[in-house]
């Protein structure tokens, strides 16, 4: 069997703890389009302070490397690509990123694993508790694959919980960071609602990570702005040093600030559920 090689397309807040959290097992080739970024992380500087920098020499000198460089990640065999899709007026994802990181990464393939390996489907879906799996279903996602990012502003949490025949190897899912870490809240589900803005979304961190305990999930990182928590499948981390959770989590570093403190998106009245 071909030894595992995986390339990370986009090396920001999700694509470099990616990186290193896989390289702990397996050779990663981590590609970023910007070169002072890729300069500054070979010289274990991480400006967005994701992380640290013996973390980030210690995995650049296992089974790490960071290029600018695309034809670097040309004998790799799994590809993830990690890049912004920011919000449009109108509400809807720019994809133009994405399908920029997709064609770059298509050229460096030879037509046999262009034609039966390597193909990018994006699809627009309303997604909900109810439909994921039957989504999953229909377009053919396989039962186990590498990486499944969850960010849809308020049932992240009951979204996860609903899929119980797929297995991603890792998990990305954005967690509110507004409440303390000791405390386990989550909004009730509805299917139909539209995030107001507020901190009333989501789960928290204990809540997410009691919930990855549950389908074999551990809780490895969150990025240092206190948005997305990254999972990755218990099984597969061996010899894995394992932090708590209260070292993990990261507060809001975004939105409001009150007293000279980020406190995220503004208060709401509603209430979140106890579970």
């Amino acid at each position: 069997m071909k030894k595992i090689k995986i390339g990370i397309i986009g090396l920001g807040y999700v694509g470099l703890p990616v990186s290193i959290a896989f390289s702990k097992k397996y050779k990663v080739v981590g590609y970023d389009i910007n070169l002072a970024r890729t300069t500054s992380l070979n010289n274990f500087i991480d400006s967005t302070q994701e992380i640290s920098k013996i973390k980030l020499k210690t995995a650049l000198r296992k089974n790490l490397s960071i290029t600018n460089d695309i034809e670097k990640l040309r004998d790799c065999n799994i590809y993830i690509i990690t890049v912004p899709t920011p919000i449009n007026l109108d509400k809807t994802p720019d994809l133009s990123a994405l399908l920029d990181a997709t064609k770059s990464v298509g050229k460096i393939l030879s037509r046999n694993e262009r034609t039966k390996s390597f193909q990018f489907d994006i699809k627009n879906e309303r997604v909900t508790a109810e439909n994921i799996q039957d989504l999953f279903t229909k377009y053919n996602v396989p039962t186990d694959f590498d990486l499944l990012s969850i960010d849809i502003d308020f049932n992240d949490y009951w979204v996860w919980k609903s899929i119980v025949d797929y297995f991603p190897r890792v998990v990305i899912i954005e967690y509110n960071s507004s409440i303390p870490s000791h405390e386990s809240k989550v909004v009730p589900y509805d299917p139909d609602y539209i995030w107001d803005g507020t901190n009333y979304f989501g789960a928290s961190l204990l809540a997410l990570n009691n919930l990855g305990s549950q389908k074999g999930y551990t809780l490895v990182g969150c990025d240092s702005n206190g948005i997305n928590a990254f999972f990755c499948k218990t099984d597969l981390l061996d010899n894995y040093t394992l932090n708590s959770i209260d070292e993990l989590y990261r507060s809001p570093q975004y939105g409001e600030i009150i007293n000279g403190k980020h406190i995220g998106h503004p208060i709401s009245n509603q209430k979140m559920l106890d579970i």
